[in-house]
């Protein structure tokens, strides 16, 4: 009996050195939230790394993977090809499916040692469904939400929001954003929308801190899903105008100022005439207002001495920014 259970536990010591199950890893956003492909869990064992992932789907549906899929470590930069997938072929075979549902596949790949953060990607130029970014193998999501619990979240927040029991909006705009961040990443579109929408709040009440951090998340998020200079959706930039007066309120004239030279270089750059002068002017008033004027029309200045081709140096908006100019002066 002795033996037994001496050996019993020398299997199980075995079993645990070589084999690592992490739950509900998080991750930080894939390339096709339609489908919200889910990390289920990676299995580390000394022969392999397993990429459990799942998906829902009301729909028939078909598809397949190319033999060129690969996991990339971030820590070392270094990509591994996959070894086999258990629920799709390789291309140019396909798995139809004909009813709806959620379905779990497992995709293959050699043993990496000590990796802990790691891209999952089909094809770095398409938007696939299994471009997976930043799964974080550190981390494990203690709850799990179901799409029809997000999405009545989102309906309890909208409906509050628009009722205007703003503490009850609170509630489950937050909880719309834990399951966001379960389902779709924690630098997904539904994330993003959910740190905007709090970032709104705790600056209107007066946490300008709380305001920021959020803010500084929707920024990353916007940055990474539709770019710095996007000329036909310029997210990134009207969230940096928020930033810009949230670090106002809090009462960081530096980093209000530094937003704010951003946001007007990147409508210039755009070619966004309006909006460039509508900032240009804007400048003057950011921050407190007399501290660190001098700096603030020096700006100015040198943007309209330099002002693009596109903008004419007496329209009316320009004239109204050099009054504003003049009576600081005066």
């Amino acid at each position: 009996m002795r033996w037994t259970i001496i050996i019993i536990f020398c299997l199980l010591c075995k079993i645990s050195c070589f084999a690592q199950v992490i739950n509900n890893p998080e991750y930080e956003r894939t390339s096709y939230e339609i489908l919200h492909p889910h990390v289920d869990k990676v299995e580390k064992s000394k022969d392999s790394i397993k990429v459990y992932c799942s998906i829902s789907c009301q729909d028939s549906w078909s598809y397949n993977i190319p033999k060129t899929m690969f996991i990339k470590d971030l820590i070392t930069n270094i990509e591994y090809q996959i070894i086999k997938c258990i629920g799709l072929p390789f291309e140019p075979e396909e798995r139809v499916f004909k009813n709806g549902g959620t379905f779990q596949f497992v995709f293959c790949f050699p043993h990496i040692d000590n990796i802990q953060t790691f891209n999952l990607i089909e094809d770095p130029s398409k938007d696939r469904i299994f471009n997976i970014y930043g799964i974080d193998l550190s981390t494990s999501n203690p709850q799990t939400f179901e799409e029809t619990e997000y999405k009545r979240f989102k309906n309890l927040s909208d409906f509050y929001k628009s009722s205007g029991n703003i503490n009850k909006f609170v509630e489950f705009e937050e909880k719309e954003l834990s399951a966001a961040k379960y389902i779709f990443g924690k630098r997904s579109l539904a994330a993003d929308a959910c740190y905007n929408q709090l970032a709104n709040y705790y600056n209107e009440t007066g946490d300008y801190i709380k305001a920021i951090e959020l803010g500084l998340l929707a920024l990353e998020c916007d940055s990474i899903q539709f770019g710095v200079e996007n000329k036909e959706n310029p997210v990134y930039v009207y969230t940096l105008g928020s930033l810009s007066q949230y670090y106002q309120n809090a009462g960081n004239d530096t980093e209000a100022l530094h937003c704010k030279e951003k946001c007007i270089k990147i409508w210039k750059n755009i070619g966004n005439e309006d909006n460039y002068l509508k900032e240009l002017y804007s400048l003057l008033f950011t921050g407190r207002e007399m501290t660190g004027i001098v700096k603030r029309i020096e700006i100015v200045e040198k943007e309209l001495n330099n002002l693009p081709s596109y903008i004419n140096a007496i329209s009316k908006p320009i004239t109204e920014i050099r009054k504003q100019m003049a009576l600081y002066y005066w």
